[in-house]
């Protein structure tokens, strides 16, 4: 996507978060440096919307959203009426699409590609936290006792990935790596025609997730897709199967998989995102031995937020320059 450019006249972008944040005050200490700034651009920096003034909101040119949602950026869409480029630091869209979002006419990017390679590492993880059987070695070890066991392999496993874009590709480039055959799943499947990392693309949610031995989530949340992954689709399910979860909570119905776990129709589950976040204390998947909680932070590693800034600043040198942005994404669609 291009966007026209007048190289005279520096873009105007409104940093919306919190100035706190050491990417940001690095930002903003770059800004004030004539040496340091980046080319062609004015920021003006605020954690809220009333904290710029009328004049910056009528000449803003784009707008960064440094994890902020809807509430935040609406007023500036409603006060903006030349705004052009919008980019989240995130990589899911849910907390920020809306009406006004959907009707502006301004280009939405996203992070698109930061998190997808450590989300992967988390899942190869979590498989071998089953087929290892890591928890039953833990507590031997706690007990001080010497229990051999036969274990098992990844190679040769199924892994169906619900979900299959950047994140599932990730994910599936790991698994073929590891000797795991991967069935993908997507909404529009002639973007992974000949993709050589899948064994093939399924039909459907039921023709994917039916024979798995791990089924991972990686989808968006969007207005369609709440609870989609429902007490039907975990019934197709294995009962040896694992499901595993790095895209949205709220796309899974988590009483029903709850009630599944009890009954011994899955063999475990491996979740870093939940419905209600943080996970209540009385959640019932805090007491079951087999799910593994991690506190939606499996993308959160050493130097995720810098990457996610360089990726903000990449970008911003294409606007400023017209040439194409990368992520450009349909807040309409949610991804």
């Amino acid at each position: 996507m291009t966007i026209p450019a007048n190289a005279t006249v520096p873009v105007t972008v409104l940093v919306l978060g919190d100035r706190a944040d050491p990417q940001l005050a690095a930002l903003a200490q770059r800004a004030a440096s004539p040496a340091q700034a980046p080319a062609g651009a004015r920021l003006l920096f605020g954690e809220a919307p009333a904290d710029f003034s009328p004049a910056a909101l009528a000449q803003a040119d784009a707008v960064l959203c440094w994890w902020r949602g809807r509430t935040a950026l609406d007023p500036i869409l409603a006060a903006a009426p030349r705004l052009r480029w919008i980019h989240a630091s995130a990589a899911g869209l849910d907390h920020l699409v809306s009406p006004a979002l959907s009707a502006s006419r301004a280009i939405l990017t996203n992070s698109r590609g930061v998190y997808g390679d450590a989300l992967a590492e988390y899942v190869v993880a979590a498989m071998l936290v089953f087929v290892k059987d890591l928890t039953r070695l833990r507590d031997a070890q706690e007990r001080h006792a010497w229990e051999p066991f036969e274990g098992e392999r990844l190679a040769g496993k199924r892994m169906a990935i619900v979900g299959y874009g950047d994140i599932g590709q990730a994910i599936a480039a790991r698994a073929r790596a590891l000797g795991v055959d991967v069935v993908g799943y997507r909404r529009r499947p002639e973007l992974s025609a000949g993709d050589p990392l899948v064994t093939r693309l399924a039909r459907d949610l039921r023709d994917a997730v039916t024979g798995a031995d791990f089924v991972v989530l990686a989808a968006p949340l969007t207005d369609d897709n709440h609870r989609f992954f429902d007490a039907e689709a975990i019934g197709w399910m294995d009962p040896r199967a694992v499901l595993i979860n790095v895209g949205r909570g709220r796309v899974v119905d988590e009483p029903a998989l709850v009630e599944a776990l009890r009954r011994g129709a899955l063999r475990g589950a491996a979740l870093d995102v939940f419905e209600t976040e943080p996970l209540p204390p009385d959640h019932p998947f805090w007491s079951m031995r087999q799910v593994l909680i991690s506190p939606h932070c499996a993308d959160r590693v050493a130097g995720w937020l810098d990457r996610t800034m360089d990726l903000f600043l990449d970008n911003l040198s294409r606007f400023v320059a017209g040439t194409p942005l990368r992520n450009v994404v349909d807040p309409r669609r949610g991804y």
